[in-house]
């Protein structure tokens, strides 16, 4: 979805990757679509339940970090959103700003 704020593009995606699918087709499909969304200049919002929990409580899987990465893109849940995992992800480009006091996962 991309929505006009004043002369500026927000697209925003929202994701779900079910549990028992392939990590490495859903980072190289998600790289795809990320970089087809970054050559149209809109400022990104990614979200959804990615189920790419990290080695710890409160990170996402190192390649998923990695994809995120290569795209400008920063995580901003820090916290746990399931048992002791982090699956669920609010990530944006830098030129987004995001109140992480006022971000709640459940």
């Amino acid at each position: 979805m991309t929505l006009m704020i004043g002369h500026q593009s927000l697209t925003i995606v929202n994701l779900y990757r079910p549990p028992q699918s392939t990590l490495s087709m859903f980072y190289s499909e998600l790289a795809d679509l990320l970089s087809a969304v970054v050559c149209t200049n809109d400022r990104i919002l990614l979200c959804g339940d990615f189920n790419c929990p990290g080695r710890s409580a409160v990170t996402v899987d190192p390649d998923l970090s990695a994809v995120l990465s290569t795209f400008g893109l920063s995580q901003h849940v820090s916290a746990p959103t399931r048992n002791d995992n982090l699956l669920d992800v609010v990530a944006t480009d830098t030129s987004l700003t995001v109140d992480t006091g006022q971000l709640r996962c459940c």
